[in-house]
This record gives structure tokens, sequence and C-alpha cells, in this order.
């Protein structure tokens, strides 16, 4: 690592620590714009964040989780670009006050990323990514276009045009650089993808609900045997599948960060039987619920 990304990552560390001194998720005044401070080792359950992001790695060791079934890890002055629709979970290493684990979360707007890529030309033909991510070097670029976003986090002026131009300068440095294929790809899918990925984005925040096909089909403006037979090429999982996964992810956090019984839980997600929770749970994670469980620390 050269010097110049060295002195850039630890000015967006310097405004990190001073703004956050304590461990937590911040939802900052940017839109969408999230960022994590960890000065303790542990395990992080998140059901989800912003389904198309790129994550930032200011500072800390290596980093390591996974979405859904899928692992990932990062290190310091990386990144990871992603639009996946399922759970998150993080273990983090031993970290502390001294030296924390620093992250920025980036939402990928596709308006603004359409307006830069009409700016850049070229001739190739991108695959569409649907559920995927993506990890790369953070390229000393796109720092300096993270540093000038952070530095909106304490202004007290109307920022909102700021931001945009600050975003599209990320956007069209990330795009010249090792993400720019799989960011095009997120943003190249046919019509069909992006009406499944709608109904997708819909499922993750009606999860609890029973998913009703001809409802989900009229969505995506299909019928229910294409939206059927769609939704399965893209997700490997039928309407139900992916719906019941959802719950069961979101039992565990509940289980694991917040301390519910498996009673709670349960019924929390939208299962009406523990019974059958146990059971799918058992089936998707290897051990029963119960096992997850903190007697002392229910609620």
């Amino acid at each position: 690592m050269d010097d110049l990304k060295i002195e850039l990552l630890s000015s967006i560390s310097r405004i990190i620590c001073n703004k956050y001194p304590q461990t937590g998720i911040y939802n900052t005044n940017l839109p969408n714009l999230y960022i994590s401070r960890f000065n303790a080792q542990r395990m992080i359950y998140r059901h989800f964040i912003h389904p198309t992001f790129i994550v930032f790695l200011i500072s800390g060791d290596e980093v390591k989780g996974e979405f859904g079934d899928s692992k990932f890890s990062i290190q310091k002055g990386e990144s990871l670009a992603n639009n996946i629709f399922v759970p998150l979970s993080i273990s983090l290493p031993p970290c502390s006050t001294e030296n924390p684990i620093l992250t920025v979360n980036v939402p990928l707007y596709r308006p603004y990323i359409s307006e830069v890529l009409s700016h850049l030309t070229t001739t190739k033909n991108y695959t569409s990514v649907v559920n995927s991510f993506h990890t790369a070097n953070t390229d000393k670029k796109e720092l300096s276009a993270m540093l000038s976003i952070l530095h909106l986090l304490d202004s007290k002026e109307d920022v909102a045009y700021g931001y945009e131009l600050a975003l599209k300068e990320l956007y069209y440095n990330l795009l010249l650089g090792k993400h720019g294929d799989f960011i095009r790809g997120i943003f190249a899918g046919s019509l069909r993808n992006n009406r499944i990925l709608e109904v997708i984005n819909y499922l993750s925040k009606h999860y609890k609900e029973n998913p009703n096909i001809k409802e989900l089909a009229d969505k995506a403006f299909m019928s229910p045997s294409n939206f059927y037979k769609n939704f399965g090429e893209i997700t490997s999982l039928s309407p139900l599948q992916y719906v019941k996964k959802l719950r069961l992810y979101e039992g565990r956090r509940l289980i694991l960060t917040e301390k519910y019984t498996v009673s709670h839980a349960a019924h929390t997600v939208g299962y009406l039987s523990r019974t059958q929770f146990s059971i799918d749970y058992t089936k998707i994670f290897h051990h029963n619920p119960q096992e997850d469980c903190n007697p002392s620390a229910q609620k």
C-alpha cells in the first residue's frame, strides 16, 4: 500500500473516529449512507441493508462474513459491491478503541449511475448480475471521492446537491476501476430481471406475510407461470422457499442478538407453529434453535 493511499485511509479514519467514538452502526445525515464502528470482537447479524450497495473497509483487520450461504472476506483498503437480497452475518476480528473496525456503506443509485454511464463510451456487452457480490482493492481516486462525501457529514448547509455530485464522482471512479464490470452488470439487467428484483425487494419488506403468487406476478407484470419460472431462474428458489429462508434468517438474528425465545422469534417472523419453525430452522442451520438461545437473557 503506497503512502498516498495510507494517508487517505488515515484521513477518513480520523473523520469517522472523531464523529463516532462509540461502537455502533450510524445512519448519517446523507441518505442511505451508513458508517459502522466496532471497538470489540463480535458477530453481527443483520436482516437487510440497502440491497444494492458498496462497503469500504477503512480500518481494522480482515473481516469475514456471509450473505445467506455465500462467504466473503475483505481487508483494510478493500471494498465489496453487492446486490444480494438476503440477510447478512459478519465475523469481526479482534479490535479495540485504539484499533477499531471502520466501514462506510454507500448506496448505488441507478439514476446517478445511469447518468455517469451515459458519459462513458464502451462497445462491450455486460452480463447481467443478480444476487451476487464482488470484492476489489479500493484505489486512491475512490478514496479521495469518499473523503469528499465524508466532509459533508458536519455541514450545516443543504447537502443534497453536494452529496449528489460527490456520489457521481465516486461512481465515475468505481466504473473505471476494478468494480466497473460488476457494477455495470448490476444495472445492465433486462426488464424481466428488474421486475423480478422489484418483487424480491418487496418480499424483503413483507416476508412475514404469506406470499400470493398471483399478486406477486401482477407486481412483475407477468403471468403466474411465467413469474414462477423467472423467479426460480434468478434466485434458485420458489417464492415460498425464498420467504421461508428470509423468515429463518431473521428468526436466527432475533434469537442471537435480541435474545428472543424460540416461540417469540417464530411468531415475530410469521410462523404460526413453533414446532414447524424449529424443524425448518434445523434444516437450514443444522442445529435446533434452542441451542442458539441464552436462557438467562431471553425476552
